[in-house]
């Protein structure tokens, strides 16, 4: 039987209403192609690796609406 960590999703569950701010504010920069933007200003503590993780995470997730492919 395969066992299941719900750790992340019971964080989730707790966040629900910071993430859907930040899900609001990051639609807004993602309209304009400016994901590196938001990452730079959302997340200021974490490190220059993990930053370029995120932005390269967003763009990738995010490829019919991201300006390099010519819909912005």
């Amino acid at each position: 039987m395969k066992t299941i960590d719900i750790t992340g999703m019971i964080d989730l569950a707790g966040n629900a209403d910071k993430i859907a701010e930040i899900i609001e504010e990051y639609g807004f920069y993602i309209m304009l192609g400016r994901e590196e933007e938001f990452i730079n200003s959302r997340f200021k503590k974490v490190d220059e690796f993990t930053r370029r993780r995120l932005i390269k995470a967003i763009k990738e997730a995010n490829p019919l609406i991201h300006h390099k492919h010519g819909l912005i």
